[in-house]
């Protein structure tokens, strides 16, 4: 699906950086916002320029997924083995927030796809409640300290 530079701007980025604070949430990474920041604009960036070339679908989630990887191994001083397991957690909570609010708002609302797509309020309305959820989920296993429990431990 191709991507309009407005929507990466106004859904990618914040989406970005609801995902690169849930990985360091997870690692138990010290929050630096200006990481945490510049992670959130290279993910999305990058899927926007992957999603322009003739590519099979997915693809660009799984390099989304490598380069969170990488930039949390790197930016978040995380090792290897967490960085991994965090980055798939992350992208697997991503993935079934995305599916189950889009999906549930839709059929709440009697909303079809091609009424989002043309309505850019319709837009927010599906696509940002499952930011909003990783950004409430962050705070809550920051504050609660949930994540370290031996299997997300950041050596």
């Amino acid at each position: 699906m191709v991507m309009s530079f407005k929507q990466m701007i106004f859904f990618g980025i914040p989406e970005g950086i609801s995902v690169a604070l849930f990985a360091f949430v997870l690692s138990k990474a010290e929050l630096e916002w200006k990481k945490i920041i510049l992670i959130g604009v290279v993910l999305p960036f990058t899927a926007y320029l992957l999603r322009l070339l003739p590519i099979t679908f997915g693809v660009h989630t799984i390099v989304y997924m490598g380069v969170l990887f990488f930039m949390l191994n790197r930016s978040g001083n995380v090792d290897i083995m967490s960085s991994t397991l965090n980055s798939i957690i992350t992208m697997l909570t991503l993935i079934i927030l995305e599916v189950v609010t889009s999906l549930g708002i839709m059929n709440l609302f009697k909303i079809s796809p091609v009424e989002i797509e043309k309505n850019i309020l319709l837009n927010m309305l599906v696509f940002y409640p499952h930011v909003i959820i990783m950004f409430i989920l962050s705070y809550i296993l920051r504050i609660k300290g949930w994540v370290n429990n031996g299997l997300f431990k950041n050596q």
